[in-house]
């Protein structure tokens, strides 16, 4: 019976931007996906945005680059458009949590949530669980 060789090389990861210009130009693919490939995001904005992603509007907390994430405020779900008054930029986490919460249910969540810092990390991985198990029953209809 023939052996695998392990190799040592391994291929790098597929879309992992190296510099600034490769982040703006995935942040900029991100965002017309966002908006239904109406809208474009101008490069000077993207780079702008992947140089200093800012905070967070849910929870408040700055956001790293490999965690930025394009939200849309209304859900698109509860009839909430693509244009770019209805998106913001946020962290992957607090995105996937909120689901398909408005923004508005979502930061009464998040502020409740802060008060109480015991039950934070249970009921985020929660939500976000759930709103996985959710997509993908969704997507087998």
């Amino acid at each position: 019976m023939a052996r695998r060789r392990n190799y040592k090389y391994r291929k790098p990861r597929r879309g992992a931007a190296k510099n600034e210009a490769s982040k703006a130009r995935s942040l900029q693919v991100a965002w017309r996906h966002a908006t239904d490939r109406t809208e474009t995001l101008p490069i000077a904005e993207a780079r702008k945005i992947v140089a200093d992603p800012g905070l967070c509007p849910y929870c408040g907390l700055r956001i790293p680059w490999r965690e930025v994430s394009i939200d849309h405020i209304e859900p698109r779900s509860k009839g909430g458009s693509s244009d770019p008054s209805n998106l913001a930029f946020c962290d992957r986490r607090c995105n996937q949590a909120k689901s398909n919460l408005n923004g508005t249910q979502f930061r009464l969540l998040m502020d409740f949530l802060n008060a109480h810092p015991d039950i934070k990390d249970n009921v985020m991985s929660r939500l976000i669980a759930g709103s996985a198990s959710w997509r993908r029953g969704r997507r087998r209809r």
